[in-house]
């Protein structure tokens, strides 16, 4: 019913809640089997593939993870009232039944994602994860950016802030 590629492996997951992963298994982001494990009676509803981790929404809200855990990704345990979950190469964000963010992991910088500041962000109804930054889309049509980035990014972001009447968004 869903299907999340990261960086070099992909993960399936299943009508009746189960998982499936295949790629490259360097750091045990294919470990579905701990994820399922991990969730015990929980129905896993959501996944996203990172770099090299992996995430899974349950059903009451709280979310787990699988991976490297060097960087902070997979710090999510202590997340709660989580609607929807995004991976970036080395960060995780979560969306917040009440429209607000929050963030784990490293930017490309090697810094701290918290730097990003999207812990200001209200009124998010979906966003979408960037190797090294995040997008996100308002209730009213407009659309947040943090991150880093080589090339243009920084011209990315003053854009962005000019788009209005947005209903769907997707970062590369």
């Amino acid at each position: 019913v869903a299907i999340s590629a990261g960086d070099v492996h992909t993960v399936a997951l299943l009508q009746d809640g189960s998982l499936l992963a295949t790629g490259y298994d360097v750091k045990k982001q294919c470990c579905v089997d701990k994820l399922m494990s991990a969730a015990g009676e929980k129905r896993i509803v959501a996944i996203s593939a990172g770099y090299l981790h992996t995430l899974a929404l349950l059903e009451d809200g709280t979310v787990i993870a699988c991976g490297d855990t060097s960087r902070g990704a997979c710090d999510v345990l202590d997340w709660t009232d989580i609607v929807a979950i995004y991976t970036g190469t080395m960060y995780s964000a979560g969306l917040k039944s009440d429209g607000t963010v929050v963030i784990t992991g490293e930017g490309k910088d090697g810094k701290s994602v918290s730097a990003w500041n999207t812990s200001e962000w209200t009124d998010i109804v979906n966003m979408s994860a960037g190797d090294y930054y995040l997008i996100a889309l308002k209730s009213d049509g407009t659309v947040l950016s943090a991150g880093l980035g080589s090339g243009n990014l920084e011209e990315t972001h003053k854009e962005l802030t000019r788009w209005k009447d947005i209903i769907q968004i997707a970062a590369g």
